[in-house]
């Protein structure tokens, strides 16, 4: 059962603490442009409690409308790319998309996976009709048209509720993603809408029947694996000197410290964090990073599978993750680098879900970088593997987002597949994608 809370409205601040009694993680499909606007959505600063406690934040537009309604597939795109990139730069990995209004064709659903989803939910489609299906498949029949139980209603019943699941265990099991709007005391002139006791009760019968293989997870966890599993970082929270260089044992600064930088009391959680300084972009990166010189220092890692970086950060410019990975003959390759993420003067935990680690890769490297003149504090990091992606895929390693190339610059474009792909066709757009140039086609997917 996945709990899909739509819109970002402000009465979903309950929903974290109806959910942590029993362990339960939801998905709140967020509409960026509404984030902080008015009494009615929830702040950025809801999104990232929501996030700290382990629920998902997934992308529901920019403006909440419906994609079917747009002539202009720019301006689609724009809805749901926009959207996605809001999300990465507050620091959320927005793997997973609702389409408002179910509104939903080939064209949007290409849209929604040419963003970077892992997979998009539809309404309806399970228990809706006589002839519809109790439940959907996992993996479901189609990753950008994952269906749903109709909408929860004020006219829904606890019994209602508890029928959709007991229908899908008696026919086998499957996936019941239940849609939640808002949640309010007096639900009258609302349509989309219940009292929180309703979500509340629910749960509470939903728990116990974890004994009968009924669980409760996250749209994310459903397409991309369980709850990520903990790698065992050296040193993470940047506490230990021994030989007093400055810099924390098992990690190393690449580019010249600048005065000031380096080691500094006052960190998130501990008593130290580290601080990196670029004065002028001309004086080149700053980074910090897992050793590359210690062979002990770079934790193992399985090939294909994803991984998911956090660590705590203020900032007045707009840091990104950088990670590597070494092979068996002991070569450093550069692997993948996040979103620039936003300045924040308060301690904030940034996530990223980096593509899939190459199949030669056999330890990883993660640190955070800075090619801004300004300066970024860190502390506390965090590796995770999030397991290996469900289905067949293709994820473009490079180029990885925000790029500058002009006419005549030369440009690396890699990339990585899961499961069979056996061919990719390669071309370049300089018009938002309404038209594209033909590089290569039918290119052998394993070429290096």
């Amino acid at each position: 059962v996945t709990l899909g809370f739509d819109d970002g409205h402000v009465s979903h601040r309950q929903v974290k603490d109806i959910l942590a009694p029993y362990g339960m993680r939801a998905t709140l499909y967020v509409i960026t442009g509404h984030v902080g606007r008015t009494g009615n959505n929830l702040t950025l600063q809801d999104l990232r409690d929501f996030a700290a406690a382990g629920h998902e934040i997934g992308n529901h537009t920019v403006t909440h409308v419906n994609l079917t309604d747009i002539e202009s597939e720019e301006v689609k795109r724009q809805e749901v790319c926009n959207a996605r990139a809001q999300l990465r730069a507050w620091g959320f990995p927005a793997t997973t998309f609702a389409y408002p209004f179910s509104g939903n064709d080939d064209a949007a659903e290409r849209i929604v996976a040419e963003c970077g989803h892992a997979s998009a939910r539809d309404t309806l489609g399970i228990s809706s009709c006589p002839k519809c299906p109790a439940a959907e498949s996992i993996p479901p029949a189609k990753l950008f048209g994952v269906e749903s139980t109709p909408p929860v209603q004020r006219t829904h019943t606890l019994a209602d509720l508890q029928g959709w699941v007991m229908a899908a265990e008696g026919a086998g099991g499957g996936w019941v993603h239940i849609v939640f709007h808002r949640l309010e005391d007096d639900c009258a002139n609302i349509t989309y809408c219940n009292p929180p006791s309703l979500l509340r009760d629910f749960v509470a019968w939903l728990a116990p029947r974890k004994t009968l293989g009924t669980v409760v997870k996250s749209h994310h966890e459903v397409i991309l694996g369980d709850a990520a599993t903990p790698v065992d970082l050296p040193n993470p929270s940047l506490e230990t000197d021994g030989d007093g260089d400055g810099a924390p044992d098992c990690w190393q600064v690449d580019g010249a410290e600048s005065p000031g930088a380096g080691r500094m009391t006052g960190g998130h959680a501990g008593m130290y964090a580290h601080r990196l300084e670029l004065p002028r972009t001309s004086d080149g990166p700053r980074a910090l990073s897992l050793s590359s010189n210690d062979v002990a220092c770079a934790p193992a890692a399985l090939p294909n599978h994803r991984y998911r970086t956090t660590f705590w950060y203020r900032s007045n410019v707009h840091p990104r993750v950088e990670l590597s990975y070494r092979t068996a003959a002991g070569a450093w390759r550069s692997w993948a680098r996040g979103p620039r993420l936003a300045p924040v003067s308060a301690w904030t935990q940034a996530t990223w879900d980096a593509p899939p680690l190459p199949a030669d890769a056999v330890a990883v490297r993660v640190g955070v970088a800075l090619d801004q003149a300004g300066s970024v504090e860190v502390d506390d990091f965090a590796l995770l593997n999030a397991g290996v992606p469900v289905g067949d895929a293709l994820l473009v390693l490079s180029p990885n987002g925000g790029e500058t190339v002009s006419p005549g610059d030369e440009l690396a474009v890699e990339w990585a597949t899961v499961g069979q792909v056996p061919e990719v066709d390669v071309a370049y757009s300089v018009d938002q994608g309404t038209t594209w140039v033909p590089i290569g086609s039918a290119l052998d997917s394993a070429l290096p």
